[in-house]
């Protein structure tokens, strides 16, 4: 369930006031702020899909550490723990969730002398030790509603490419039941959004393309790649993988809007 831009401040449920008088909040650390976590958008969409699942019960949630972003200290990762069970077993189960919210990524064919080529990004990933990465531009939502919108600026920010909203389509929405794919649901609550832009260009632009230094700020080092469409499967990144499924299934079956 995703919150729209009135219900961002709030949990909604009628049962949300009964469940979590039921439910035993703790704190890994005392700098932690209880109600700053309660109030944080995935914390909330993650609450909201739980309470609607009759099988899973929360007991217990301790809050175990806190990530901010920028100098407002604005909440960006929430780890916490749960002491959950399975209603028709009573058993505990796996209740370690890292919450990051939902994200955005973007499929960019380029066509250009009769092939397609995809743009891709190569960025520093830490988690992995890599510094170098290969996938397609992604971006987090921020608790955003407007997903398409953050589609746009993602694009923007990392390709420098400037599109409408009539020149996206959202996959995703055609194949899956609430439009997100889940790429690591064993401990975290992300959905990737996954969006598809083509367009024409030139040998000439694409060759400026390759090796730009795209990003926002001084702490993200993006540099552009264009690879031929099929090199994509080869790519030890799921959403670049999904994304590539995606556009190969409705494209064989003719899903897919004209969009230059």
């Amino acid at each position: 369930m995703r919150f729209d831009d009135d219900e961002q401040n709030k949990i909604t449920s009628p049962r949300a006031k009964m469940i979590d008088a039921s439910v035993e909040y703790k704190v890994a650390q005392e700098s932690i702020d209880i109600d700053a976590c309660k109030q944080f958008v995935p914390f909330k969409v993650w609450y909201e899909r739980i309470e609607a699942e009759p099988n899973l019960v929360v007991k217990e949630i301790i809050f175990n550490s806190v990530s901010y972003f920028g100098a407002k200290k604005r909440i960006g990762f929430v780890k916490l723990t749960t002491k959950t069970y399975h209603k028709d077993t009573n058993h505990t189960v796996p209740g370690i969730v890292f919450l990051r919210g939902d994200a955005v990524c973007i499929l960019v064919v380029l066509h250009c002398a009769g092939k397609k080529y995809a743009l891709l990004t190569s960025q520093p990933r830490v988690p992995i030790g890599e510094s170098e990465f290969l996938e397609i531009p992604a971006g987090m939502t921020d608790g955003s509603c407007n997903v398409k919108g953050k589609a746009i600026d993602e694009m923007e920010e990392e390709t420098g490419f400037k599109i409408t909203c009539e020149s996206i389509f959202d996959m995703g929405a055609e194949v899956f039941p609430d439009g997100m794919f889940y790429p690591s649901v064993g401990a975290c609550d992300e959905g990737l959004a996954v969006y598809l832009h083509e367009r024409q260009i030139s040998p000439e632009a694409m060759a400026e393309l390759e090796g730009k230094l795209t990003g926002e700020s001084i702490h993200e080092h993006i540099k552009l790649v264009v690879r031929p469409l099929e090199d994509i499967i080869t790519l030890p990144d799921s959403k670049s993988v999904v994304a590539y499924a995606l556009y190969q299934h409705l494209g064989a079956q003719g899903k897919i809007p004209k969009l230059f």
